[in-house]
């Protein structure tokens, strides 16, 4: 009899699980629009409150190495002290997540684009992850390069590490890899996105235009 009853209570707390989850999604699914605009602007004055207190730094305090205030922190998740993560490293989540849902958001503009541009729009972007995925593979290079030499001499410091060949400016190395691997992402992203979207482009645009 114990064990009927706790059956019971069992299969009613899943049932109302269930019911929870179910209603939760079709919640989202109806307001998916909305939920993905406001991810866009949640995530987007993330990222550029970063900017704006670690892009301050620099400037009042004169350092000389482009991105260093970017790195030598680390800054951890508000709830979960034990998560954290260098300034540009979150920078670089909120700034994908940022386009990704943005792109979500304003899809049906990408829907009513009409040929030759989906086309020209694509090849921009296959060049652009063309280009970043090369520096990404450069700055690793010249990572792995000068790391060798530091530690050689025992002064190695990874989070301190710059490219100064044939730049303006010193870049810091763990700064510069992030943001051209942040672009690099952010590009193949948009080459899985236009590709998902005009896959059945001309149905999906013949159903908007009716």
């Amino acid at each position: 009899m114990v064990r009927n009853t706790i059956n019971k209570l069992l299969k009613t707390i899943e049932n109302l699980v269930r019911n929870t989850i179910n209603k939760l999604l079709k919640t989202i699914e109806k307001n998916e629009g909305q939920i993905y605009n406001l991810l866009t602007w949640i995530f987007g004055l993330l990222a550029l409150g970063l900017v704006g207190v670690y892009g301050s730094k620099a400037f009042f305090e004169d350092i000389s190495v482009v991105g260093t205030s970017f790195v030598m922190e680390e800054l951890p998740l508000p709830f979960f002290p034990w998560f954290y993560a260098k300034p540009i490293t979150w920078f670089s989540f909120f700034a994908f997540c940022w386009v990704v849902f943005g792109l979500e958001t304003h899809r049906k503009h990408f829907l009513r684009l009409k040929p030759p541009f989906p086309k020209m729009l694509f090849g921009l972007i296959a060049l652009i992850a063309f280009g970043s995925g090369y520096e990404v593979l450069w700055n690793f290079a010249i990572w792995i390069a000068l790391m060798s030499i530091a530690g050689y001499e025992g002064l190695l410091h990874p989070d301190l590490l710059a490219n100064i060949f044939n730049v303006p400016r010193a870049v810091n190395l763990v700064f510069a890899t992030k943001l051209v691997f942040l672009v690099f992402g952010v590009s193949v992203y948009l080459l899985y996105f236009l590709a998902r979207i005009y896959g059945n482009f001309k149905d999906e645009n013949a159903e908007l235009r009716k």
